[in-house]
């Protein structure tokens, strides 16, 4: 088993900095769903202070490719931080 740990300290954030967030989650979320080539069930994202935190399960390199692509080129994210690992990942048995 592994523990994600991804804790930052700091100040809140502001409620402008909340709604860009809530606009990149949304934006991410259209782009997986529109991909057809992607399964956007097997993986999950958080956005804090536009950085794009994504967990999930790829069924190969391609999908884990087009995951990431996508978390970038969504505007305005300044970071992504990927904890995506392959089904055939040796830690998934």
């Amino acid at each position: 088993k592994e523990v994600l740990n991804e804790i930052t300290v700091g100040k809140s954030a502001s409620l402008v900095s909340e709604a860009k967030d809530a606009r990149i989650s949304l934006s991410l979320s259209g782009l997986l769903i529109a991909d057809t080539e992607v399964a956007d069930i097997n993986f999950s994202h958080s956005v804090s202070k536009q950085v794009i935190y994504l967990i999930g399960i790829a069924s190969d390199e391609i999908e884990l490719n087009k995951v990431i692509h996508h978390a970038r080129t969504v505007k305005g994210v300044k970071k992504v931080i990927s904890h995506i690992i392959l089904k055939n990942d040796k830690r998934r048995l």
